[in-house]
């Protein structure tokens, strides 16, 4: 048992005991002292680094226990790559929050290094994507391993650890995948391959509004389980466009996820889905409990994999209230 066997849900939930119990009754708990620089940053929250990790051990199945911080190799910098491994944000910086207009944001900026340029271009228009969306906009922990690494290195270990940010801003043509790909002289073969990759898959992660499109999407989706292996965030307020009457610009990753987590069974009446496509795959309809018409979100949270029957009550049944409710309860249970 070591810090390798950590998941992503267990440091979310190492994460929710932190918030339950408060920091110091947890670093007690777990026998850990304050982070000195290093912090995890979930959700416009701050938990120290090293002691949600060793928490975060006991969360993985019924026989694990927490680590201690005898049982941790590699120091903190060890910590630190298996969180951002993991996908999460570790950040040097406690509030208030540093000026997002740092000197090394400009000085990228005004470079006349290509690489470093559109770096600077790319890391700006992650804080814009954070700020729209509520969240924390600071450069983390970017601006110190730039400084003292290289853009190169530091593109190259984000890209390779998965942790470069693309779904951010994948809607803004900028990204490290690109840099990478629009300078490949630059870069490890590597680091080349995995870019292209995600660049490539980037098509079927747009969100669309038509609806063979979005059925014919959310199939390769299924089929590339990765791309939905961690909930996807969907669109809370997704875009309405004119067709011949008014459509919505849906996520084809919701309905992949939506789908995938039905496997193949109702998730109102829990009976299996009463045919199977020409594919092969179970038929089942994507149903908004919110209806997409009243504001309601795009998110797995709002949208169920339903049979046709139940599909028709939830629209049309004189109890459809009922059923609506019914179904949102089991939607919070996953």
């Amino acid at each position: 048992m070591t810090t390798h066997d950590i998941t992503h849900e267990a440091v979310v939930a190492a994460c929710e005991e932190f918030d339950k119990i408060g920091r110091i009754k947890f670093l007690k708990k777990y026998g850990f002292g304050t982070a000195k620089t290093y912090m995890l940053f979930l959700n416009d929250n701050y938990y120290d680094s090293k002691a949600v990790l060793g928490a975060a051990h006991s969360y993985i199945a019924p026989n694990f226990k927490p680590l201690n911080r005898t049982d941790f190799s590699g120091g903190l910098a060890n910590t630190v790559s298996i969180l951002e491994g993991l996908g999460f944000e570790v950040v040097s910086d406690s509030p208030p929050e540093r000026n997002p207009n740092s000197a090394i944001l400009k000085s990228l900026i005004a470079s006349s290094d290509p690489v470093e340029n559109q770096l600077g271009r790319t890391l700006h228009l992650w804080q814009e994507s954070k700020r729209q969306k509520g969240k924390r906009a600071s450069l983390g922990r970017e601006p110190g391993q730039i400084k003292k690494t290289g853009a190169v290195s530091v593109i190259e270990q984000r890209v390779r650890s998965g942790a470069s940010g693309f779904d951010e801003i994948m809607n803004t043509n900028e990204s490290y995948e690109k840099i990478v790909v629009d300078h490949p002289g630059r870069f490890a073969d590597d680091v080349i391959e995995i870019a292209k990759t995600r660049l490539d898959e980037y098509d079927l992660a747009t969100p669309t509004d038509d609806r063979e499109e979005l059925e014919t999407k959310a199939k390769e989706i299924i089929a590339r389980p990765y791309m939905i292996n961690e909930r996807p965030a969907g669109n809370p307020a997704p875009q309405r466009v004119i067709a011949k009457g008014f459509v919505y610009v849906r996520d084809p990753r919701v309905v992949a996820f939506t789908q995938r987590r039905a496997n193949g069974f109702c998730e109102l009446c829990t009976e299996i889905a009463p045919f199977k496509r020409p594919d092969g795959s179970p038929y089942l309809e994507a149903h908004h409990v919110v209806p997409l018409a009243d504001n309601g979100p795009d998110t797995p949270e709002n949208c169920a994999g339903v049979c046709p029957n139940c599909h028709r009550a939830l629209h049309s049944a004189l109890n459809k209230d009922e059923l609506a409710k019914a179904l949102m309860e089991k939607l919070a249970s996953f």
